[in-house]
């Protein structure tokens, strides 16, 4: 099993270049994950770019299969949709949209 430590992110924890995809971003250990199946945990996915950027790289690395696993999901208003929007609407049904209770 490999460990945590196979994949270091390198770049810049803050700004707008997280928001785009930057796989050169990640460091990985090819014998940590060479025909492995990995299992990556994004803490709070916002654009998607850095979780998406760590799985291109470990898949780079030799990884026979990849699972990516959000624990939670930041939604800015002005990115929001119509059906994003109704989904979010009271009365509220969390088997439809889950999110945070801070902002019920």
């Amino acid at each position: 099993m490999a460990s945590s430590s196979a994949v270091q992110y390198l770049g810049d924890s803050t700004g707008w270049k997280r928001r785009y995809l930057s796989p050169g971003s990640f460091q990985v250990d090819p014998k940590a994950v060479r025909g492995q199946r990995v299992i990556l945990v994004e803490d709070t996915w916002v654009t998607g770019s850095t979780a998406l950027s760590a799985a291109i790289a470990v898949r780079r690395a030799g990884a026979a299969g990849l699972a990516l696993i959000p624990i939670a999901r930041m939604v800015y208003e002005s990115w929001m949709t119509d059906a994003y929007r109704e989904a979010a609407a009271p009365p509220w049904d969390p088997e439809r949209f889950p999110r945070n209770q801070a902002e019920v």
